[in-house]
């Protein structure tokens, strides 16, 4: 999950090579699907802007990104995505590091899978 308040956010994006179609979902924090978008199939990153389904900009809050694949137009299931935001500070308070995102999304360091330029 990524924080969103206006700021854009870099989604990972994989897939199997045998997906004929795919579609990016994005979730809110109540499970509900506020984007879908069709996307192509080497797609390996998106930047999504905070737009929902009907082209407005999506209220501040956390976010899960999947891709739903597709063969012979029969779901094969949705898969979440990583996402990534700028680390705006790290902080050590009572002996525990938390890592503070641009977006406001506070983390524990050990949910952190991967961090990048």
């Amino acid at each position: 999950p990524a924080h969103f308040s206006g700021t854009s956010i870099d989604i990972a994006i994989s897939m199997p090579e045998s997906t004929e179609r795919a579609e990016l979902v994005v979730k809110n924090e109540a499970g509900s699907v506020i984007f879908r978008k069709l996307i192509s199939n080497d797609t390996k990153e998106y930047n999504w802007q905070g737009e929902d389904t009907a082209g407005e900009i999506a209220e501040s809050g956390t976010y899960q990104f999947f891709v739903e694949t597709f063969k012979k137009d029969a779901s094969q299931g949705e898969t979440e995505m990583a996402a990534y935001q700028k680390v705006k500070e790290v902080q050590f308070e009572e002996g525990q590091y938390s890592i503070i995102f641009s977006g406001g999304l506070v983390a524990d360091p050990k949910t952190i899978s991967a961090v990048r330029d």
